[in-house]
């Protein structure tokens, strides 16, 4: 699962230019942060994005769920995780 998240990612970043803000969390700072206590970022299955062209987050989001993957514009980054 962790290989295809990647390769996801990268497929995103081949088309977006971004930067990855928060990916892999421990617990403690999870907590720090607010995550839930059930994130996919504890377990290296979501990220944190922020695009250099913020106009283009629309289209990250339909091209993400294309995909296969959530995505969640939290008007600071885009939050993305695999789909449940």
């Amino acid at each position: 699962m962790h290989d295809e998240f990647l390769d996801l990612i990268l497929d995103l970043r081949n088309e977006f230019v971004f930067s990855i803000t928060s990916w892999i969390r421990s617990p403690q700072r999870n907590k720090t942060v607010g995550g839930m206590s059930n994130s996919q970022h504890m377990d290296g299955l979501a990220v944190d994005l922020v695009l250099d062209d913020k106009t283009k987050a629309p289209a990250l989001i339909e091209k993400a769920t294309a995909m296969g993957l959530k995505a969640i514009d939290e008007k600071d980054h885009i939050h993305i995780e695999p789909t449940t």
